[in-house]
């Protein structure tokens, strides 16, 4: 785990891993888990813009004018 500098964020970890009677680490990688599985549309739909944005750029180049 990376060390986390943000002592708020540190106490949240530490309280919420207690609480739940994990340890740090896997509070930790629970949550990332958590928030990449709720983000994965975003980051689909992201994709496809990213590749019709790159496909219109391409037609637009082919032009002749």
């Amino acid at each position: 785990m990376e060390t986390i500098k943000n002592k708020q964020t540190m106490i949240g970890i530490k309280n919420a891993s207690k609480t739940l009677g994990i340890g740090k680490r896997e509070f930790f990688e629970r949550a990332v888990s958590f928030y990449l599985y709720s983000i994965k549309d975003s980051l689909a739909l992201k994709k496809e813009f990213d590749i019709f944005d790159k496909l219109s750029d391409e037609a637009f180049l082919g032009m002749k004018f």
